[in-house]
């Protein structure tokens, strides 16, 4: 999804951005960074919702 859509999660900061992926009950949060001048997303940290302080 984010190779086609790398604007599609919320900004974080500068160019950091947290995407919200669904699973179950709960989910995983992803902490990514779109470099636009090589058309490449990097994944920063992927994260279940628990362990970030997410309610549930």
């Amino acid at each position: 999804m984010l190779r086609h859509h790398p604007f599609v999660g919320r900004r974080i900061e500068g160019e950091i951005r947290e995407l919200v992926i669904s699973f179950g009950r709960t989910g995983y949060v992803a902490l990514y960074r779109y470099i636009a001048v090589q058309d490449l997303v990097r994944i920063l940290a992927i994260r279940h919702q628990r362990e970030i302080g997410y309610p549930e």
